[in-house]
């Protein structure tokens, strides 16, 4: 724990957060949120460009720019699902670090 920024006394007091992630009582809030990545919604956000169909809110275009509409092939809609799905990992990988 000291590695990632605990003093020595909180790394000494350390506990199980969820299945196997070690951290200090009180100080970590308990996420634990490499579980908590959708690949769902980035199917679905790949379907519409990486807009939310819901909200509008588009944090990544796919990089062929094409939606569900326009699609001309499997392969672009599976290019653009995994296009997607490497910049949620990417934001769950600085999340998880910071």
């Amino acid at each position: 724990l000291m590695n990632r920024g605990y003093e020595m006394r909180d790394a000494y007091n350390y506990c199980i957060i969820g299945c196997i992630e070690p951290g200090a009582p009180g100080l970590l809030g308990g996420r634990t949120g490499g579980a908590w990545l959708n690949c769902t919604k980035a199917l679905e956000m790949s379907l519409y460009n990486g807009r939310d169909p819901r909200t509008g809110i588009c944090l990544h275009e796919n990089t062929n720019g094409r939606t569900l509409a326009t699609f001309e092939s499997y392969q672009e809609a599976e290019d653009a699902f995994i296009d997607q799905m490497k910049y949620y990992i990417k934001m769950e990988a600085i999340l998880e670090n910071t």
